[in-house]
């Protein structure tokens, strides 16, 4: 039923009509009111607009995904008709586009429209009968059935979710224009929009309500569930070979194939790019104004560098002084100017895209967690006019690639910034290419194709170029599926790179663990701000231009530190020359110095030690058992010191039984701590809300032997029981207070005769 149609199907030319019609009205966003566009964009049926407007996408290809999803609707309900109860309006609506097919593509494209309308504006009620009245909840369902019946995970729908809810966004968008140019009561796009509203905010009966309703569920369900494991360690490997997919991959063959990929990269820059020669760059030497904004800076454009780096036009000057490159890559002369030879050209290009190629994967590979394809395929070269800072920088001795993560940008209203250290041989890689020969491309681009403007602003404005456009994700999966394929055995794309690269990265990298969201710090909170505000607001330093907090940046390096040591890469933060920072010049890293050994502890005679609490103890026991047996009338009480005698006797036996570990040492009388003077006692500092304060002491810090204190020179005269009544009567604050049973006063009235306190 939701099949795309096929050449030769009826429906075959639906598939042109629905690619006008989505193009159509997505051409029109940036034409439309922006009060108009954040009406769209709210949800929710009140007078607080959402301040993002709606607006397109950032890769140009999304549109074609979206638009896929409404030609299945279609022919959903096309093919479906006679299995659908619909209104008569839909149904109407939907004998229209049939009608229509083999008419203008301008009829099928208003047909379309006006079917759409009439099943998004409209309440849809359930019955016993039909517990799923709403035609674009049915196709939802049949999108999450596999092809042999069973159902797909919630993972799986939430993505359908949102297409539709955009989908839904752009029709009303086009109905708003129709409005404000038909219809007098409508005069301008915001004014439509308003009318509209209930048909797509929730907190009222429309499709739309069900959609984003069904979305949030599957979300929390996504968010909650954990995926099931789909890869092992192999048994007696330490945690150094996975079984993924049926294969074994290992550390040792990872680390094989990224090597192979370094070397390739290497040969390809310095033999076919670079002609063999020998250019050289002090990458030492280099600056990068981290403060600096200005569109068109990157540290490639700073005159401070000019000197390290040498003409931009050297390779091209190269060229035209090699009598044999000369050759192959000049025709002639023509009034001046010269005839450069296309075939070489592309030649040289399509090299140049591949070393493209070959430093997205890497990156992508090798230093640290994987990014997505967005993050990678549309890195700016240097800072643009429309405020995107340049994606290489050198930061603290790092060649970082500040990748943007886009996925959060919706609800948070911002992209955040993602640092990566590049290992040594990939980042003395970009600079040459940055260097040498991006001038040579850009004149490739031109002389290619000179009247395709698009196509010479990609090689100015992006930092990784695919001959004639920018890369895609597939471009990158295909390149890592190659390279794994031949090295590990199995083919990994970009998907199941991150899925088989995480437990490896978990165990033997040592994740740094930071909360990336606007967390507290104690300096921040005791400031009186988070920590947003304070690293937004207050000590600004040329760090914030990079849009994350300065604490963040060390720690997002080392741990691509720690992975380019894993693959047993020269890591990055070293700046070293192509031939120096190759991956046979690789040295571990030093083990961390052993810590100095403890003092030995002297052995303590156990036995002793309880043999003498015991000594000291059972006096005062046999006082207080004949005390309360003489008075007590409870079993229980009179039974408590016999177990008490006989827990007492069980703790001495292994101690006595057993060698004692050291010679029996002397122990001095042990003070009373209730009977020490004021001055003697060393108070606790508690906190402001500690409930024990007073309570408890803690002992001395010197080393100097007990005090020996005297016994009080007369005992202190024993309260009676009224007076301990009284006193009982006035902590509890309740002057009518009596003993509740026989065994408290006896309880207290032993305590106070004592002294001490009774557990």
């Amino acid at each position: 039923l939701i099949a795309i149609p096929k050449e030769g199907d009826l429906l075959f030319s639906l598939v042109a009509s629905v690619k006008s019609y989505m193009q159509g009205i997505y051409g029109t966003i940036p034409y439309t009111s922006e009060l108009c566009r954040q009406i769209l964009n709210t949800d929710i049926l009140t007078e607080d607009l959402n301040h993002t407007p709606f607006s397109q996408h950032q890769m140009e290809d999304t549109l074609h995904a979206y638009s896929r999803l409404v030609l299945q609707l279609l022919c959903f309900l096309l093919r479906g008709e006679a299995d659908l109860i619909l209104p008569e309006a839909v149904s109407q609506a939907l004998a229209r586009l049939r009608l229509s097919l083999n008419r203008e593509i301008d009829d099928v494209t208003s047909a379309i429209h006006s079917l759409l309308l009439a099943l998004w504006t409209r309440n849809w009620s359930s019955t016993q009968a039909n517990p799923f009245p709403d035609p674009t909840v049915c196709f939802i369902i049949h999108t999450q059935l596999n092809r042999d019946g069973s159902l797909k995970g919630p993972k799986d729908v939430t993505g359908i979710f949102a297409k539709l809810v955009y989908n839904m966004r752009l029709v009303f968008l086009k109905e708003c224009h129709r409005l404000s140019a038909e219809d007098p009561a409508h005069p301008s796009h915001a004014i439509a929009a308003r009318s509209l509203r209930p048909w797509f905010t929730i907190g009222q009966e429309s499709t739309f309500h069900s959609l984003r309703s069904l979305q949030h569920r599957a979300s929390s369900i996504v968010v909650s569930t954990q995926n099931e494991p789909n890869m092992k360690w192999k048994d007696g490997s330490n945690f150094t070979t996975l079984i993924y997919l049926g294969h074994e991959v290992s550390l040792d063959a990872l680390r094989r194939c990224q090597g192979a990929i370094e070397d390739a990269t290497c040969t390809l820059l310095q033999d076919t790019l670079l002609f063999g020669h020998p250019f050289t760059i002090d990458i030492a030497a280099l600056k990068d104004d981290m403060g600096n904004s200005q569109p068109g800076y990157s540290l490639f454009t700073d005159r401070v560098n000019a000197q390290v780096l040498g003409c931009p036009d050297q390779l091209i000057d190269h060229i035209l002084c090699t009598p044999a490159l000369r050759h192959r890559f000049v025709i002639g002369l023509r009034d001046g100017k010269i005839i450069w030879n296309g075939v070489a050209l592309s030649a040289w290009l399509n090299a140049y895209s591949k070393l493209d190629r070959l430093c997205l994967i890497q990156a992508e590979m090798n230093c640290g967690a994987p990014g997505r394809t967005t993050e990678l395929t549309g890195m700016p070269r240097t800072n643009t006019k429309t405020g995107m800072l340049r994606a290489l920088r050198i930061i603290d001795g790092h060649v970082a690639l500040m990748r943007t993560y886009h996925k959060m940008r919706a609800a948070q209203g911002l992209d955040r910034v993602i640092p990566h250290s590049l290992n040594a041989s990939l980042a003395a890689t970009f600079i040459y290419k940055e260097a040498l020969c991006r001038s040579f491309a850009e004149l490739c681009a031109s002389v290619l194709y000179p009247d395709n403007p698009k196509v010479k602003s990609y090689y100015q404005d992006y930092l990784f170029v695919n001959y004639d456009r920018p890369f895609v994700g597939d471009d990158i999966s295909e390149e890592m599926k190659w390279w794994t394929g031949q090295h590990l055995s199995v083919e990994l794309g970009i998907q199941k790179w991150r899925q088989c690269s995480t437990p490896l990265r978990r165990k033997h990298a040592g994740l740094e663990e930071m909360w990336l969201e606007d967390q507290d710090t104690v300096d921040s909170a005791q400031a009186g701000h988070s920590h947003r505000v304070d690293w937004m607001r207050y000590g600004v330093t040329e760090r914030a231009t990079l849009g994350l907090a300065e604490d963040y940046i060390g720690p997002f390096f080392k741990t691509s530190v720690l992975w380019h040591n894993v693959l047993h890469l020269v890591p990055g933060g070293k700046l070293l020359s192509l031939e120096a920072s190759a991956r046979t010049n690789y040295q571990a890293p030093a083990p961390a110095p052993a810590t100095a050994p403890q003092a030995a502890i002297p052995a303590v005679n156990f036995g002793a030690l309880a043999e003498e609490v015991i000594s000291r103890l059972e006096p005062r026991l046999a006082a207080l058992e004949q005390r309360v047996q003489a008075t007590a009338t409870s079993h229980e009480v009179k039974g408590m010191f016999s177990e008490l005698k006989t827990l007492l006797q069980g703790a001495l036996q292994p101690a006595s039984a057993a060698p004692a570990p050291a010679p029996s040492v002397h122990q001095p009388p042990l003070p009373n701590i209730q009977e020490m003077p004021e001055h003697h006692r060393q108070r606790r500092s508690p906190s402001p809300d500690d409930p024990t304060e007073g309570m408890y002491y803690d002992p001395p810090a010197s080393t100097a032997p007990p005090l020996s204190l005297p016994a009080p020179a007369a005992p202190i005269p024993m309260p009676t029981e009224q007076e301990a009544l009284t006193a009982l009567r006035q902590v509890l604050q309740k002057p009518d207070a009596h003993w509740s049973n026989e065994g408290q006063r006896l309880a207290v009235m032993s305590g106070l005769e004592w002294q001490k306190d009774v557990v």
